[in-house]
């Protein structure tokens, strides 16, 4: 659309709206800088509305992505989770197990617990998909039940309902 408009590559230049400020980031999040972020930059922002939390990326320990990034770039090849974080390993359900679902029963709730080693918050994850709780209802189908940290460590297993 831009080449459209400005074949010729010079496109007007417009003056900065009124109420802009600038402020520091975090190079890395684009978040308010910590005191564990390392390189800064100045940004655009619009006073009492961008928002205002602190960076959550840049720790003590280094760089902690996000659960989602980190399961990104370890798909790449491009991230390791801390190495001084011990391992996150799903305890239930077991890798590869078989549940039965049975015929309803009123007042029988057909449910598996689900844990993990690790002493941060865990995110569960069934099918891709948030979920909300260290409970999941059975349902008929092949599975895969995930589970992060904030630490960006990932675990995964792969379990069947009949």
């Amino acid at each position: 659309i831009f080449r459209r408009l400005y074949p010729s590559g010079h496109s007007p230049w417009h003056e900065k709206p009124p109420g802009l400020a600038f402020r520091a980031v975090c190079a890395r999040s684009g978040l308010a800088p910590n005191a564990h972020c390392t390189v800064t930059t100045t940004d655009y922002c619009i006073p009492r509305i961008s928002p205002t939390r602190k960076c959550t990326l840049c720790s003590s320990h280094g760089e902690t992505w996000p659960p989602e990034i980190q399961a990104f770039l370890e798909t790449r090849g491009m991230g390791d989770a801390p190495s001084s974080a011990k391992a996150l390993r799903i305890e239930s359900p077991a890798p590869g197990e078989t549940f039965r679902l049975l015929p309803s029963t009123p007042g029988f709730r057909q449910e598996i617990k689900l844990a993990a080693t690790s002493s941060e918050r865990i995110y569960w994850f069934i099918d891709g998909k948030l979920h909300e709780s260290d409970f999941w209802p059975l349902a008929k189908g092949a599975h895969t039940i995930a589970c992060a940290d904030p630490l960006g460590r990932i675990a995964q297993v792969k379990i069947l309902v009949e």
